[in-house]
């Protein structure tokens, strides 16, 4: 069963006392649960260690590229399932970039809507298999 009470708060409470080590084993979770919950479109997200050396070899630029793809595998998967997307691909890049200029809120906006898509994905999927309690 995929985990689908992931939440804004934690994150930041957890980053914060691991000193960002939570955020990469989230990066590594959402890469490895977007793979098993978007399977049949035949895309593949790349995983921490993939994520990680492209992140230093393109300046930084390879996280936006991978934030942007993964949000909008699982807006494809919702639109797929017959609900309502949350988050667009366009919607993160402007929520965490344009949106920053707003005090940073908008880079927070942009993270609550994507563990809040993340978290809705993963529900269908388990509901779909059967994985729930």
């Amino acid at each position: 069963m995929l985990k689908t009470n992931r939440g804004l708060i934690k994150w930041l409470f957890f980053s914060i006392i691991t000193f960002g080590i939570y955020a990469f084993v989230l990066i590594a979770k959402k890469a490895e649960e977007t793979n098993i919950t978007c399977k049949g479109d035949g895309k593949e997200t790349k995983g921490f260690w993939i994520y990680l050396l492209l992140s230093i070899v393109t300046f930084g630029i390879y996280p936006i590229v991978w934030g942007f793809q993964v949000v909008e595998r699982h807006a494809t998967y919702l639109r797929a399932h017959n609900e309502k997307e949350i988050l667009s691909g366009l919607g993160w890049l402007l929520w965490s970039y344009v949106g920053g200029l707003l005090f940073g809120i908008g880079a927070f906006v942009a993270m609550y809507l994507d563990i809040k898509q993340w978290n809705k994905v993963n529900e269908i999927h388990n509901r779909k298999y059967g994985l729930n309690n």
